[in-house]
This record gives structure tokens, sequence and C-alpha cells, in this order.
């Protein structure tokens, strides 16, 4: 389940992974949460979603599902 820097952002505002995770700590952290038949689809949601709402500059927090749980 590769980590990029579009899926960077969300997941360390919903907590997932720490500022200072190596890309491979991440990855191992989201192995965990997805089955591996999910991961190729998972990886393109977590992309879109850092690409156009959890963006590292001005993210679009009002409009984002995972609100409830970000830690911004």
């Amino acid at each position: 389940l590769p980590d990029n820097s579009y899926s960077d952002s969300g997941l360390y505002r919903v907590g997932i992974a720490k500022k200072d995770s190596s890309v491979l700590e991440v990855e191992d952290k989201l192995q965990i949460f997805f089955p591996k038949d999910e991961w190729s689809r998972r990886h393109l949601q977590m992309v879109l979603f850092g690409r156009y709402y959890c963006k590292s500059q001005k993210p679009l927090c009002e409009d984002c599902k995972l609100r409830d749980i970000c830690k911004k």
C-alpha cells in the first residue's frame, strides 16, 4: 500500500501517521487498516482525498467527511 505526498497530509491529520514517520512506517501501518485485496483501491482513494480535499495548503476542512476525527 504505497504512501505518497498527496496521502500524507490526511494521514497526519487523522492521526494514522506522525509527521516524522518514514514512508515504510506509514505503509506498514496502512497495511494493518486495510485487507490486501483493497490496497490498490484504497491507495487511489487516499491520493485523491489528499489532492482534492486534505491538501497540505488550504485543506477543504468544511467539506471533509473525516473532519470529526481530524486532529487539525
